[in-house]
């Protein structure tokens, strides 16, 4: 079986700091987790909407990926859960 390995997985989390310093910039704490869970759906609509374009861009999906993936770290974070 091909597994990812942690060296990769590590390098995908490490590429969350961007995404989580430009965050924090711009957004405030979540007020609840149903204001996370609201705005984790908004940004799995954004990564859908990259990965059904007829042109997709790889580095785009990546983008809106990371996006999801900080959103959901943060709706734990946020909502102390």
């Amino acid at each position: 079986m091909n597994t990812t390995t942690k060296k990769e997985l590590c390098n995908v989390i490490a590429r969350l700091a961007p995404v989580m310093d430009s965050a924090i910039k711009k957004y405030e704490r979540h007020p609840s987790v149903e204001h996370s869970l609201t705005v984790l759906l908004e940004e799995v609509e954004e990564l859908k909407q990259e990965v059904f374009k007829k042109n997709r861009v790889p580095s785009r999906i990546a983008a809106e990926a990371l996006d999801v993936a900080f959103t959901a770290v943060r709706m734990v974070a946020d909502n102390g859960i």
